[in-house]
C-alpha cells in the first residue's frame, strides 16, 4: 500500500520556471536534427559551409529558423566502415588483365 500523497504547495510551483530557464528557447522548436556520416579528414571550414548550406535548405524548404536547425557531424576512419563486406581501408582489389 503506497503512502499518503504529498500535499501539493508552493514548494514545487518552481518547477516549470526551472524547466524554462534551463531549457534553451530553440529546444522548443520543431526543427530537425542532421545526422551527417563522413569519413574523416574535412577540415573545418568545409563542415561550417556544409552546415550552413544544409540549414538554409532546411528553412526554405521546411519554414522555421535556422535557430531550430541542428547539424551533428559524425567524423568515421575508413576502418570503421563497410560496404559491400568490405573496409573502405582496404586496398581496392586488383582488376583482371586484359
Amino acid at each position: 500500500m503506497a503512502g499518503p500523497a504529498a500535499p501539493a504547495g508552493p514548494h514545487i510551483a518552481w518547477l516549470p520556471r526551472l524547466n524554462a530557464i534551463n531549457t534553451p528557447k530553440r529546444r522548443y522548436q520543431h526543427m530537425p536534427t542532421i545526422r551527417v556520416e563522413l569519413f574523416e579528414g574535412r577540415t573545418v571550414d568545409q563542415k561550417r559551409a556544409f552546415a550552413q548550406a544544409v540549414t538554409e535548405a532546411v528553412v526554405k524548404t521546411l519554414g522555421g529558423s535556422a535557430d531550430g536547425v541542428d547539424v551533428v557531424f559524425y567524423d568515421i576512419a575508413k576502418q570503421n566502415w563497410a560496404t559491400g563486406g568490405k573496409l573502405w581501408s582496404d586496398p581496392p582489389a586488383a582488376k583482371p588483365a586484359g
